[in-house]
Protein backbone atom coordinates (compact mmCIF):
# COMPACT_ATOMS: atom_id res chain seq x y z
CA UNK A 1 0.00 0.00 0.00
CA UNK A 2 1.66 3.83 -0.93
CA UNK A 3 2.32 6.29 1.26
CA UNK A 4 -0.65 8.43 0.09
CA UNK A 5 -2.94 5.28 0.41
CA UNK A 6 -2.20 5.02 4.21
CA UNK A 7 -2.28 8.79 4.93
CA UNK A 8 -6.03 8.62 3.16
CA UNK A 9 -6.89 5.52 5.44
CA UNK A 10 -5.87 7.59 8.72
CA UNK A 11 -7.67 10.20 7.87
CA UNK A 12 -10.90 8.65 7.27
CA UNK A 13 -10.62 7.06 10.91
CA UNK A 14 -9.66 10.41 12.65
CA UNK A 15 -12.88 11.84 10.94
CA UNK A 16 -15.33 8.62 12.31
CA UNK A 17 -13.59 9.17 15.54
CA UNK A 18 -14.45 12.86 16.15
CA UNK A 19 -17.59 12.65 14.23
CA UNK A 20 -18.47 9.69 16.84
CA UNK A 21 -17.19 11.92 19.19
CA UNK A 22 -19.41 14.87 18.83
CA UNK A 23 -22.85 12.47 18.42
CA UNK A 24 -21.28 11.11 22.16
CA UNK A 25 -20.60 14.50 23.60
CA UNK A 26 -17.50 14.16 26.18
CA UNK A 27 -17.27 12.41 29.50
CA UNK A 28 -17.98 15.54 31.96
CA UNK A 29 -21.41 15.89 29.77
CA UNK A 30 -22.46 12.30 28.10
CA UNK A 31 -25.96 11.25 29.79
CA UNK A 32 -26.63 14.54 30.97
CA UNK A 33 -30.46 15.18 29.67
CA UNK A 34 -31.62 18.45 27.35
CA UNK A 35 -33.24 21.22 29.31
CA UNK A 36 -36.68 20.65 29.67
CA UNK A 37 -39.05 22.62 26.78
CA UNK A 38 -41.35 25.10 28.38
CA UNK A 39 -45.16 24.55 27.88
CA UNK A 40 -47.42 27.39 28.23
CA UNK A 41 -50.51 26.27 29.98
CA UNK A 42 -53.66 27.50 28.05
CA UNK A 43 -54.04 29.22 31.79
CA UNK A 44 -51.12 31.37 31.35
CA UNK A 45 -52.99 33.02 28.05
CA UNK A 46 -56.66 32.67 29.59
CA UNK A 47 -58.18 35.83 28.40
CA UNK A 48 -59.83 37.93 30.45
CA UNK A 49 -63.74 38.79 30.84
CA UNK A 50 -63.90 40.53 27.85
CA UNK A 51 -61.23 41.83 24.78
CA UNK A 52 -62.62 44.52 22.05
CA UNK A 53 -65.67 43.40 19.94
CA UNK A 54 -63.43 42.58 16.72
CA UNK A 55 -61.85 39.38 18.47
CA UNK A 56 -64.93 38.12 18.47
CA UNK A 57 -65.08 37.64 15.16
CA UNK A 58 -62.34 36.08 14.69
CA UNK A 59 -63.36 33.39 17.03
CA UNK A 60 -66.92 32.84 15.35
CA UNK A 61 -65.73 33.33 11.54
CA UNK A 62 -67.23 29.62 11.26
CA UNK A 63 -70.32 29.81 13.30
CA UNK A 64 -72.44 32.19 11.46
CA UNK A 65 -75.48 29.88 10.78
CA UNK A 66 -78.49 28.33 12.49
CA UNK A 67 -76.57 24.91 12.36
CA UNK A 68 -75.55 25.87 15.61
CA UNK A 69 -78.59 24.99 17.11
CA UNK A 70 -78.14 21.46 16.23
CA UNK A 71 -74.58 21.51 17.63
CA UNK A 72 -75.28 22.84 20.73
CA UNK A 73 -77.48 19.82 21.20
CA UNK A 74 -74.65 17.25 20.70
CA UNK A 75 -73.18 15.92 24.61
CA UNK A 76 -70.99 18.26 26.16
CA UNK A 77 -67.55 16.85 26.68
CA UNK A 78 -66.43 17.24 30.12
CA UNK A 79 -63.38 19.10 28.87
CA UNK A 80 -65.71 21.49 27.32
CA UNK A 81 -65.30 25.62 28.73
CA UNK A 82 -66.86 28.50 27.86
CA UNK A 83 -64.73 31.06 26.36
CA UNK A 84 -64.28 34.33 27.76
CA UNK A 85 -67.67 36.55 27.37
CA UNK A 86 -66.93 39.63 24.69
CA UNK A 87 -63.41 39.11 23.82
CA UNK A 88 -64.17 35.89 22.41
CA UNK A 89 -67.98 35.47 22.31
CA UNK A 90 -69.95 32.76 24.19
CA UNK A 91 -68.78 29.92 21.52
CA UNK A 92 -66.95 27.52 23.64
CA UNK A 93 -63.43 26.08 23.39
CA UNK A 94 -61.95 22.57 24.17
CA UNK A 95 -58.90 22.51 26.18
CA UNK A 96 -57.38 19.74 28.14
CA UNK A 97 -58.89 19.57 31.13
CA UNK A 98 -55.95 18.82 33.15
CA UNK A 99 -54.89 22.39 32.45
CA UNK A 100 -57.51 24.68 33.98
CA UNK A 101 -56.67 24.60 37.53
CA UNK A 102 -59.02 24.66 40.48
CA UNK A 103 -59.92 28.22 41.88
CA UNK A 104 -57.19 29.35 44.15
CA UNK A 105 -59.00 30.64 46.72
CA UNK A 106 -62.62 29.66 47.97
CA UNK A 107 -64.81 30.90 50.56
CA UNK A 108 -66.09 28.62 53.31
CA UNK A 109 -69.50 28.47 52.73
CA UNK A 110 -72.13 30.74 54.70
CA UNK A 111 -74.64 29.45 57.14
CA UNK A 112 -77.87 28.46 55.47
CA UNK A 113 -80.56 31.12 55.62
CA UNK A 114 -84.42 29.85 55.01
CA UNK A 115 -85.23 31.88 52.16
CA UNK A 116 -89.00 32.06 54.06
CA UNK A 117 -87.11 35.31 56.15
CA UNK A 118 -88.10 37.17 53.42
CA UNK A 119 -91.66 38.71 54.09
CA UNK A 120 -94.27 38.03 51.38
CA UNK A 121 -95.24 40.96 49.54
CA UNK A 122 -98.71 41.96 49.78
CA UNK A 123 -101.22 42.83 47.25
CA UNK A 124 -103.45 45.50 48.92
CA UNK A 125 -105.80 46.45 45.87
CA UNK A 126 -105.17 46.09 42.06
CA UNK A 127 -102.32 48.32 40.97
CA UNK A 128 -100.09 48.21 44.66
CA UNK A 129 -97.84 45.57 45.61
CA UNK A 130 -95.98 46.00 48.61
CA UNK A 131 -92.98 44.54 49.92
CA UNK A 132 -92.07 43.90 53.51
CA UNK A 133 -89.83 47.17 54.85
CA UNK A 134 -87.19 46.69 57.38
CA UNK A 135 -84.44 44.25 57.33
CA UNK A 136 -85.75 40.98 56.65
CA UNK A 137 -82.87 38.53 56.14
CA UNK A 138 -80.37 37.92 58.52
CA UNK A 139 -76.62 38.99 58.05
CA UNK A 140 -75.49 35.91 57.57
CA UNK A 141 -77.14 35.70 54.28
CA UNK A 142 -74.61 35.00 51.92
CA UNK A 143 -72.82 37.98 49.29
CA UNK A 144 -70.14 38.24 46.64
CA UNK A 145 -66.98 38.64 47.82
CA UNK A 146 -65.46 41.92 48.68
CA UNK A 147 -62.32 41.41 46.87
CA UNK A 148 -60.32 39.26 44.55
CA UNK A 149 -60.71 35.68 44.63
CA UNK A 150 -63.55 33.20 45.49
CA UNK A 151 -66.73 31.98 44.50
CA UNK A 152 -70.12 32.97 46.61
CA UNK A 153 -71.09 29.84 48.31
CA UNK A 154 -75.25 30.58 48.66
CA UNK A 155 -76.95 28.23 51.18
CA UNK A 156 -79.64 25.97 49.86
CA UNK A 157 -82.51 28.04 48.28
CA UNK A 158 -86.06 26.83 48.74
CA UNK A 159 -88.81 29.06 46.34
CA UNK A 160 -91.24 31.09 48.01
CA UNK A 161 -95.23 31.62 46.80
CA UNK A 162 -95.84 34.32 44.10
CA UNK A 163 -98.73 36.80 44.12
CA UNK A 164 -102.21 35.54 42.47
CA UNK A 165 -103.55 37.56 39.54
CA UNK A 166 -101.13 40.23 39.15
CA UNK A 167 -97.74 39.94 37.56
CA UNK A 168 -95.19 40.41 40.50
CA UNK A 169 -92.22 42.93 38.23
CA UNK A 170 -94.95 45.67 36.77
CA UNK A 171 -98.23 45.27 39.23
CA UNK A 172 -100.81 44.36 35.99
CA UNK A 173 -103.21 42.18 36.37
CA UNK A 174 -102.40 38.79 35.33
CA UNK A 175 -104.41 35.65 34.72
CA UNK A 176 -103.55 32.79 37.41
CA UNK A 177 -100.83 31.12 35.06
CA UNK A 178 -99.02 34.24 34.71
CA UNK A 179 -98.58 35.45 38.31
CA UNK A 180 -97.38 31.91 38.82
CA UNK A 181 -94.89 31.80 35.94
CA UNK A 182 -91.24 32.09 36.37
CA UNK A 183 -88.78 35.40 35.45
CA UNK A 184 -86.83 34.96 32.59
CA UNK A 185 -83.81 36.56 32.98
CA UNK A 186 -81.73 36.97 29.93
CA UNK A 187 -78.66 38.96 28.81
CA UNK A 188 -79.05 41.16 26.02
CA UNK A 189 -76.20 43.20 24.01
CA UNK A 190 -76.03 46.35 23.75
CA UNK A 191 -73.18 47.52 21.18
CA UNK A 192 -73.30 48.92 17.96
CA UNK A 193 -73.51 45.56 16.39
CA UNK A 194 -75.74 44.33 18.61
CA UNK A 195 -78.40 46.51 17.75
CA UNK A 196 -81.44 46.90 16.55
CA UNK A 197 -82.50 44.34 19.69
CA UNK A 198 -85.26 41.69 19.93
CA UNK A 199 -88.10 42.27 21.78
CA UNK A 200 -86.15 44.10 24.71
CA UNK A 201 -88.96 46.20 24.72
CA UNK A 202 -91.28 43.54 26.19
CA UNK A 203 -89.43 42.80 28.77
CA UNK A 204 -90.85 43.92 32.06
CA UNK A 205 -87.70 45.05 33.85
CA UNK A 206 -84.32 46.16 32.66
CA UNK A 207 -81.00 46.79 34.31
CA UNK A 208 -78.78 48.76 32.24
CA UNK A 209 -75.42 47.36 33.28
CA UNK A 210 -71.71 49.18 32.94
CA UNK A 211 -69.13 46.45 31.20
CA UNK A 212 -65.72 46.92 29.64
CA UNK A 213 -66.41 50.23 27.71
CA UNK A 214 -70.13 49.37 27.04
CA UNK A 215 -73.20 48.73 28.60
CA UNK A 216 -75.22 45.69 28.76
CA UNK A 217 -78.97 44.35 30.04
CA UNK A 218 -80.08 41.50 32.19
CA UNK A 219 -83.96 42.20 30.73
CA UNK A 220 -86.66 40.40 32.95
CA UNK A 221 -89.47 38.79 30.95
CA UNK A 222 -92.39 37.61 33.22
CA UNK A 223 -96.11 39.21 31.90
CA UNK A 224 -95.06 39.76 28.60
CA UNK A 225 -92.74 37.08 26.91
CA UNK A 226 -92.31 37.09 23.06
CA UNK A 227 -91.35 33.63 21.20
CA UNK A 228 -87.56 34.63 21.25
CA UNK A 229 -85.53 37.25 22.33
CA UNK A 230 -81.40 38.67 22.03
CA UNK A 231 -79.12 38.86 20.67
CA UNK A 232 -78.61 36.83 23.72
CA UNK A 233 -74.45 37.49 25.59
CA UNK A 234 -72.14 36.74 28.31
CA UNK A 235 -72.91 37.03 31.80
CA UNK A 236 -71.08 39.15 34.42
CA UNK A 237 -70.48 39.31 38.08
CA UNK A 238 -73.05 42.17 38.56
CA UNK A 239 -75.93 39.72 37.43
CA UNK A 240 -75.48 37.63 40.88
CA UNK A 241 -76.35 40.66 42.75
CA UNK A 242 -79.79 40.71 41.46
CA UNK A 243 -80.96 37.21 40.21
CA UNK A 244 -80.98 35.91 43.80
CA UNK A 245 -83.92 38.25 44.57
CA UNK A 246 -85.91 36.86 41.71
CA UNK A 247 -87.17 33.41 43.35
CA UNK A 248 -85.01 30.92 41.49
CA UNK A 249 -85.49 32.35 37.81
CA UNK A 250 -84.34 31.18 34.60
CA UNK A 251 -80.77 32.50 33.57
CA UNK A 252 -80.54 32.89 29.96
CA UNK A 253 -77.21 33.47 28.92
CA UNK A 254 -74.09 32.38 26.12
CA UNK A 255 -71.53 31.71 28.25
CA UNK A 256 -68.58 33.18 30.04
CA UNK A 257 -65.19 33.33 31.42
CA UNK A 258 -64.46 30.42 33.72
CA UNK A 259 -64.60 32.74 36.81
CA UNK A 260 -67.97 33.70 36.07
CA UNK A 261 -69.41 30.39 34.97
CA UNK A 262 -67.67 28.91 38.66
CA UNK A 263 -70.11 31.81 39.67
CA UNK A 264 -72.90 30.84 37.98
CA UNK A 265 -72.66 27.00 38.74
CA UNK A 266 -72.67 28.10 42.52
CA UNK A 267 -75.88 29.98 42.58
CA UNK A 268 -77.27 27.15 40.46
CA UNK A 269 -75.89 24.40 42.78
CA UNK A 270 -77.36 25.47 45.75
CA UNK A 271 -81.08 26.43 44.06
CA UNK A 272 -80.60 29.86 43.23
CA UNK A 273 -81.35 30.09 39.77
CA UNK A 274 -81.93 27.74 36.73
CA UNK A 275 -78.74 27.95 34.67
CA UNK A 276 -79.50 27.56 30.69
CA UNK A 277 -75.99 28.90 29.18
CA UNK A 278 -75.79 28.29 25.50
CA UNK A 279 -72.66 26.64 25.54
CA UNK A 280 -75.25 23.89 27.32
CA UNK A 281 -78.66 23.78 25.69
CA UNK A 282 -79.88 23.91 22.46
CA UNK A 283 -82.59 26.79 23.65
CA UNK A 284 -80.80 29.18 21.03
CA UNK A 285 -80.28 29.24 17.25
CA UNK A 286 -77.90 31.92 14.84
CA UNK A 287 -79.52 34.34 12.70
CA UNK A 288 -77.74 34.58 9.52
CA UNK A 289 -78.49 38.13 9.01
CA UNK A 290 -76.62 39.34 11.51
CA UNK A 291 -73.11 38.85 12.60
CA UNK A 292 -71.76 36.51 14.87
CA UNK A 293 -71.52 37.04 17.97
CA UNK A 294 -74.29 39.43 18.03
CA UNK A 295 -76.81 37.18 16.53
CA UNK A 296 -77.74 34.47 19.49
CA UNK A 297 -81.40 34.22 19.68
CA UNK A 298 -83.09 32.68 22.75
CA UNK A 299 -86.24 30.68 22.27
CA UNK A 300 -88.99 31.13 25.68
CA UNK A 301 -90.65 28.06 24.85
CA UNK A 302 -87.06 25.94 25.27
CA UNK A 303 -86.25 28.14 28.35
CA UNK A 304 -90.19 27.81 29.96
CA UNK A 305 -89.24 23.80 29.71
CA UNK A 306 -85.88 23.87 31.60
CA UNK A 307 -87.48 26.41 33.73
CA UNK A 308 -90.04 23.64 34.85
CA UNK A 309 -87.62 20.94 34.72
CA UNK A 310 -85.45 22.66 36.66
CA UNK A 311 -88.19 23.62 39.42
CA UNK A 312 -88.14 27.20 39.01
CA UNK A 313 -89.99 29.37 40.67
CA UNK A 314 -92.88 32.22 40.68
CA UNK A 315 -91.92 35.57 40.43
CA UNK A 316 -92.04 37.79 42.97
CA UNK A 317 -91.88 42.15 43.53
CA UNK A 318 -89.00 44.02 43.16
CA UNK A 319 -89.81 46.67 44.96
CA UNK A 320 -93.10 48.35 46.04
CA UNK A 321 -95.57 49.61 43.35
CA UNK A 322 -98.78 51.59 43.91
CA UNK A 323 -100.52 53.00 41.00
CA UNK A 324 -101.96 55.80 43.27
CA UNK A 325 -98.83 56.91 45.61
CA UNK A 326 -97.94 60.85 45.52
CA UNK A 327 -95.19 63.09 46.61
CA UNK A 328 -97.57 64.49 48.68
CA UNK A 329 -95.01 67.46 50.13
CA UNK A 330 -91.92 65.51 49.59
CA UNK A 331 -89.31 67.87 47.32
CA UNK A 332 -89.68 66.75 43.10
CA UNK A 333 -88.65 68.49 40.21
CA UNK A 334 -90.37 68.15 36.53
CA UNK A 335 -88.33 66.14 34.06
CA UNK A 336 -89.46 66.19 30.85
CA UNK A 337 -86.38 64.93 29.88
CA UNK A 338 -82.81 63.61 31.30
CA UNK A 339 -79.46 61.64 30.61
CA UNK A 340 -77.63 58.87 32.67
CA UNK A 341 -73.97 58.97 31.99
CA UNK A 342 -72.90 54.83 31.23
CA UNK A 343 -69.28 53.60 30.64
CA UNK A 344 -67.62 54.05 27.06
CA UNK A 345 -69.56 57.35 26.27
CA UNK A 346 -72.69 56.13 26.30
CA UNK A 347 -75.50 58.57 27.16
CA UNK A 348 -79.04 56.89 28.57
CA UNK A 349 -81.52 59.69 27.73
CA UNK A 350 -85.24 59.58 28.39
CA UNK A 351 -87.88 61.87 27.48
CA UNK A 352 -91.46 62.04 29.52
CA UNK A 353 -94.50 61.08 26.84
CA UNK A 354 -97.46 62.68 28.82
CA UNK A 355 -100.02 61.35 26.23
CA UNK A 356 -98.90 57.81 27.22
CA UNK A 357 -97.69 58.38 30.43
CA UNK A 358 -93.94 56.34 29.73
CA UNK A 359 -90.57 57.52 28.96
CA UNK A 360 -89.25 57.01 26.01
CA UNK A 361 -85.76 56.18 25.85
CA UNK A 362 -82.65 56.80 23.49
CA UNK A 363 -78.88 56.60 23.11
CA UNK A 364 -76.96 59.17 22.77
CA UNK A 365 -79.57 61.40 21.45
CA UNK A 366 -80.67 58.73 19.00
CA UNK A 367 -84.15 56.70 19.52
CA UNK A 368 -83.30 53.31 20.96
CA UNK A 369 -85.64 51.36 18.54
CA UNK A 370 -85.95 47.27 18.87
CA UNK A 371 -86.24 44.75 15.40
CA UNK A 372 -89.56 45.23 15.57
CA UNK A 373 -89.76 48.80 15.07
CA UNK A 374 -91.02 49.86 18.40
CA UNK A 375 -89.08 52.39 20.62
CA UNK A 376 -87.99 51.02 24.00
CA UNK A 377 -90.40 52.85 26.89
CA UNK A 378 -91.08 52.26 30.63
CA UNK A 379 -93.45 53.38 32.93
CA UNK A 380 -90.56 54.02 35.36
CA UNK A 381 -86.68 55.09 35.34
CA UNK A 382 -84.84 54.42 38.39
CA UNK A 383 -81.34 55.56 38.46
CA UNK A 384 -79.34 54.28 41.44
CA UNK A 385 -75.63 54.91 42.08
CA UNK A 386 -74.43 52.07 43.04
CA UNK A 387 -70.53 51.39 43.95
CA UNK A 388 -68.06 49.60 41.37
CA UNK A 389 -65.10 47.41 42.14
CA UNK A 390 -63.33 45.66 40.13
CA UNK A 391 -64.82 42.25 39.28
CA UNK A 392 -63.69 39.17 41.47
CA UNK A 393 -62.85 36.97 38.28
CA UNK A 394 -61.54 39.96 35.94
CA UNK A 395 -59.92 43.30 37.31
CA UNK A 396 -60.45 45.11 33.87
CA UNK A 397 -64.72 44.04 34.18
CA UNK A 398 -66.46 46.28 36.91
CA UNK A 399 -69.26 44.88 39.57
CA UNK A 400 -72.08 47.02 40.66
CA UNK A 401 -72.81 46.42 44.20
CA UNK A 402 -76.83 46.52 44.80
CA UNK A 403 -76.66 46.02 48.23
CA UNK A 404 -75.95 48.82 50.69
CA UNK A 405 -77.89 52.12 50.37
CA UNK A 406 -76.94 54.86 47.93
CA UNK A 407 -78.69 57.91 46.14
CA UNK A 408 -81.47 57.26 43.92
CA UNK A 409 -83.65 59.13 41.92
CA UNK A 410 -87.22 57.60 41.16
CA UNK A 411 -88.46 58.79 37.62
CA UNK A 412 -92.61 58.47 37.54
CA UNK A 413 -95.62 60.28 36.48
CA UNK A 414 -93.20 63.44 34.84
CA UNK A 415 -91.46 64.02 37.50
CA UNK A 416 -88.02 63.24 39.52
CA UNK A 417 -87.97 62.04 43.24
CA UNK A 418 -84.86 62.08 44.73
CA UNK A 419 -84.07 59.44 47.64
CA UNK A 420 -81.80 56.53 48.83
CA UNK A 421 -82.11 53.29 47.76
CA UNK A 422 -81.92 50.60 50.44
CA UNK A 423 -80.97 47.15 49.95
CA UNK A 424 -79.37 44.19 52.78
CA UNK A 425 -78.89 41.29 50.64
CA UNK A 426 -79.24 39.97 47.21
CA UNK A 427 -82.39 37.83 48.10
CA UNK A 428 -84.28 40.84 49.09
CA UNK A 429 -86.12 43.50 47.19
CA UNK A 430 -85.31 46.99 46.41
CA UNK A 431 -86.66 49.68 49.01
CA UNK A 432 -86.52 53.08 47.76
CA UNK A 433 -87.00 55.91 50.50
CA UNK A 434 -86.98 59.31 50.72
CA UNK A 435 -85.16 61.94 52.49
CA UNK A 436 -88.14 62.32 55.61
CA UNK A 437 -87.80 58.31 55.63
CA UNK A 438 -91.00 57.05 53.62
CA UNK A 439 -91.02 54.68 50.98
CA UNK A 440 -91.21 55.69 47.00
CA UNK A 441 -93.48 53.35 45.03
CA UNK A 442 -93.45 52.45 41.42
CA UNK A 443 -95.59 53.41 39.10
CA UNK A 444 -97.78 49.90 37.75
CA UNK A 445 -96.36 49.17 33.98
CA UNK A 446 -92.31 48.42 32.96
CA UNK A 447 -89.50 49.39 34.85
CA UNK A 448 -85.67 50.42 33.52
CA UNK A 449 -83.07 50.60 36.10
CA UNK A 450 -79.79 52.34 35.20
CA UNK A 451 -76.86 51.32 37.69
CA UNK A 452 -74.50 54.30 36.94
CA UNK A 453 -71.49 55.17 39.14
Amino acid sequence: MSMSARSGGWAALVLTVALLAALWGTPSTHGEQLPPVAIRSPVDDAQPESEPEPVDEEVFRDRRSTSWQAEASAPVPPNRVPAPPDGAGSDPLVVPATTVPPPSTTLPPVPTVPPSTVPPPVVARPGQVTVATGTSTPASAPAVPSSGGGVPAWPPYTTRPGLTDVAALTGWPAPAEIAAAPVLAVKIDNVGLARPQWQLDRADVVFEENVEGATRFLALFHSDVPGEMGPVRSARTTDLEVLPALNRPVFAWSGGNPGVTEWVASAASSGVLVDVAGVRSNCYRREPTRRAPHNLVASTACLRDRGATGGAGAAVPLWSIDADWTAGALSTSPDTSFEVAMDGGLRAGWTWDPANAVYVRSQNGAPHVVASGATIAAENVVVLTVPHRPSAVDARSPHAETTGTGPAVIHRDGMAIPGSWVRTTTFEPFRFVAADGSEIALQVGRTFVELAR
